[in-house]
C-alpha cells in the first residue's frame, strides 16, 4: 500500500493555539502517513521534526505599524485583506508548496484565521492535492467576531466562504451543531462535512497516572 503524504497548514504551532493540529500530526505519524507541517509562527518545545516555517508576503501597509498609527493600519488591513490578513502567509505556503511539495497527495488547512484556507484553495485548483479544510469556530455565522466594514465587504467574504466550502473535498467542523449548520445553510452532503470535537491525549496524563498508582503502592 502506497504511503499517504499529506501537507498541513496552520497560522501557528504551539501549545496554545496549535494542540488541536499538533495532536494530529502525531496520531497520523502513529498511522504511518508522512506529514509535512507548514506555519507562520513556531512555538516551543517541537515535538515534530518535519516543519517547516514561512513567513509572510511582505505587508505594504506595515509603516503604519512602526510609525505607530495603529488605527490607520487595522482599518487599511480590514479593508484590503480580504477575508484577513492571513492570505499574505497563505499566499508564500501555496508558492513553497509549489516548489518542495510534488509528492504530496493530501493538504489539510487549519483556522482560525479563515485566510488560511486560501492555500488549500490554490493547491486543490492548481497542483490537484486532495483538500481538507478544518474550522476550528464558525465563520462569518459568529457575530461576536464576524464585524465586516461594509455591505459590499460583507458580501465578498460570504462568497469566499462558500466557495471554500464547496471547492475543498472535506470539510471538519468542531462541533456537531456545527457540522450540521454547515450542512444546512450551504447544501452540502452529509458525508463531506464530519465533526472532530476538541478533546485530550490520554498520553498527556500517563505521568499523573503513574504517580498515583506509585502513591498508593507505597501507601
Amino acid at each position: 500500500m502506497k504511503n499517504i503524504n499529506i501537507i498541513l497548514i496552520l497560522k501557528h504551532y504551539n501549545e496554545s493555539s496549535g494542540s488541536r493540529m499538533m495532536k494530529l500530526v502525531k496520531y497520523l505519524n502513529k498511522k504511518n502517513y508522512n506529514v509535512l507541517c507548514i506555519a507562520n509562527d513556531i512555538g516551543y518545545p517541537i515535538y515534530y521534526e518535519n516543519i517547516h516555517k514561512v513567513t509572510s508576503v511582505k505587508d505594504p501597509f506595515s509603516i503604519f505599524k512602526i510609525l505607530k498609527l495603529e488605527k490607520i493600519y487595522n482599518l487599511l488591513v480590514k479593508s484590503f485583506y480580504l477575508p484577513d490578513i492571513s492570505i499574505l502567509f497563505s499566499i508564500k505556503a501555496y508558492k513553497f508548496i509549489k516548489k518542495y511539495g510534488k509528492d504530496y497527495d493530501i493538504i489539510i488547512t487549519s483556522s482560525p484565521k479563515e485566510g488560511i484556507h486560501l492555500t488549500g484553495y490554490l493547491a486543490k485548483k492548481f497542483l490537484k492535492l486532495k483538500w481538507i479544510a478544518d474550522f476550528r469556530d464558525q465563520w462569518t455565522d459568529e457575530k461576536s467576531r464576524y464585524k465586516p466594514l461594509t455591505k459590499l465587504q460583507d458580501i465578498l467574504i460570504k462568497k469566499i466562504e462558500k466557495n471554500f466550502y464547496i471547492t475543498s473535498d472535506q470539510i471538519i467542523a468542531n462541533t456537531p451543531y456545527f457540522k450540521h449548520s454547515l450542512i444546512n445553510k450551504h447544501k452540502l452532503s452529509d458525508n463531506k462535512v464530519k465533526s472532530i470535537t476538541n478533546g485530550f491525549d490520554p498520553e498527556d496524563y500517563k505521568s499523573i497516572e503513574e504517580y498515583y498508582e506509585n502513591t498508593l503502592k507505597k501507601n
